[in-house]
């Protein structure tokens, strides 16, 4: 028959285990939102470096149509910029994607702190409960 301490040393280790386990979702929310900060911060790169082809390609094509005046380079130009917006939307929806991604790690960390606060109240109310036992056992009430 198991006794009063015996039940209260279970109990504490399952919130130690519970505490540990909610440690490790925290660790791991940790490193994939510092993740998805590192794919935000390339992905602004790429933003960055579209617009930059965007430009030198807006400058070639006026180049082109100043010296030669020749359609087949207009239309390549006009091919390039094309696919110049095409990687930029691509990367707009890439930015997009990973910015949902980085919302549901911070909502999923603000869900974890919840618990973990739970936890924290819950084991404070365990222990003012224990302790309440123990001293009307000592008192004998």
């Amino acid at each position: 028959m198991k006794t009063f301490i015996d039940l209260a040393q279970e109990a504490q280790a399952e919130l130690e285990a519970e505490k540990r386990a909610l440690e490790v979702e925290k660790d791991k929310l940790a490193k994939k939102a510092s993740l998805l900060a590192g794919r935000e911060s390339k992905i602004d790169d790429q933003d960055k470096e579209v617009a930059l082809k965007g430009k030198e390609l807006q400058l070639r094509e006026e180049k082109v149509s100043m010296r030669e005046g020749i359609v087949g380079r207009e239309d390549k130009a006009a091919k390039d910029l094309k696919d110049a917006e095409e990687a930029h939307r691509q990367s707009a929806l890439n930015l997009k994607k990973s910015q949902e991604l980085n919302n549901d790690a911070t909502q999923k960390l603000a869900e974890l702190s919840k618990r973990e606060l739970a936890l924290s109240e819950r084991e404070k109310s365990y222990r003012e409960e224990v302790k309440a036992q123990i001293a009307s056992k000592m008192l004998g009430i």
